[in-house]
Formats: structure tokens, sequence, C-alpha cells
């Protein structure tokens, strides 16, 4: 995108996109930019217009709330896990 290969993304949903700020923050600055010019997804609805833009913002931000928040439960669930098994010795391993 950003060497004017292409102008236009074809995606299942935005939070195959990005899952994080710095991501989601580049797209954005494409779109803006003009060097993406138009985002296609079978689920979701995208024109370049400020309402657009903003819904697109929310969808990155709900997909890096939802990996965030996977990644904390993996992390209590495997520290559960691993406590009940062996004790703080499996514990330190899996983390």
């Amino acid at each position: 995108m950003e060497d004017d290969e292409a102008e236009e993304i074809l995606v299942w949903h935005p939070d195959r996109l990005a899952r994080n700020s710095v991501d989601s923050g580049k797209i954005i600055f494409l779109v803006d930019s003009g060097k993406i010019q138009s985002l296609k997804f079978p689920t979701f609805w995208f024109e370049p217009t400020p309402q657009s833009k903003f819904m697109l913002n929310i969808a990155f931000g709900q997909s890096k709330y939802f990996v965030n928040n996977l990644s904390e439960n993996t992390k209590e669930d495997c520290a559960k896990s691993c406590a009940g098994a062996n004790g703080l010795a499996t514990l330190r391993l899996a983390i």
C-alpha cells in the first residue's frame, strides 16, 4: 500500500487488518492520505467518510480489546492449571 502497488483491500472483517493500535493507526493514516482508496468487507460497510473512518476505528478498538482480553484470560487459566498441577515451578515454566 505504501509503495503504491495497490489502492484497495478486500478482507473478511476489519479485525483481520489490525489487532493493535499501531496497525490500526497506519490503516487510518493510509486512508486519510489517499493511498488506500477502498476497503471492502462482506460484513462491514466502509467509504472514506468521517463517519465510516470513525466506525472502522471502533472495529479496530474492539479487535484490540478482544486480543488483550484473550491474552489475560489465557495467562490466568494457565496459572490456575499450573498451580493446581505441580505448584510454582510449573507456573514459572508455563509463563
